[in-house]
């Protein structure tokens, strides 16, 4: 149960953060291009020392099994090349932030099958949330828009409303689970009730 509800919490505020990143690369294209590459770029480096740093300082037998050092070399590597050379990640983003978009659809497609077999009438509106979003994924990879400007703008919209129906069908999903649950506990207290 608790597992489910960090697994919530944690979905819902990558869903807010979609969502603020979406409105900034709306609002500030031109100020995100720049920003992108150096926010990835010191993220990877932090992340890769962090991991360093566990495998030098933590537990031996621990790091055995974990390959922080191997992550946190790659991570580290990942970040400058990302700061050295901005305009080669630029240029594969599309495809970053697509595939980023599909595989945040595909656990709303999850959502609307899981709805369903719970017989909530409007599982299909999940199923077209999840569709579109997939839609909008494939067709940040192709990458039509040409300009980086224009594209960043798109890729706002697309955040904006992948986040937002990736909140939807969180609430609503989360909603009807709590309903059937406590359904079903209803039910087991009348039975119980019932046999007395």
């Amino acid at each position: 149960m608790q597992e489910a509800k960090k697994i919530k919490w944690i979905y819902s505020i990558m869903s807010v953060v979609y969502i603020v990143a979406g409105v900034a690369l709306i609002i500030w294209p031109s100020f995100m291009e720049g920003m992108i590459c150096t926010i990835l770029g010191i993220v990877a480096i932090v992340f890769g020392i962090i991991r360093l740093i566990n495998y030098f300082v933590g537990d031996k037998f621990e790091a055995l099994m974990r390959y922080d050092m191997v992550i946190g070399i790659f991570l580290v590597g990942l970040g400058l090349f990302v700061l050295i050379f901005p305009g080669v990640v630029i240029s594969f983003l599309p495809v970053v932030f697509g595939l980023f978009l599909i595989i945040s659809s595909l656990v709303k497609l999850q959502n609307a099958v899981d709805l369903k077999r719970l017989d909530y009438d409007r599982w299909w509106l999940i199923l077209i949330l999840a569709a579109v979003s997939i839609a909008l994924g494939v067709i940040l990879i192709c990458n039509p828009f040409g300009a980086i400007h224009l594209l960043l703008i798109f890729v706002g919209v697309f955040f904006v409303v992948d986040g937002a129906t990736s909140l939807y069908s969180m609430f609503i999903f989360v909603r009807e689970v709590h309903i059937r649950k406590e359904a079903m506990k209803k039910k087991t207290l009348e039975t119980k009730k019932k046999q007395q």
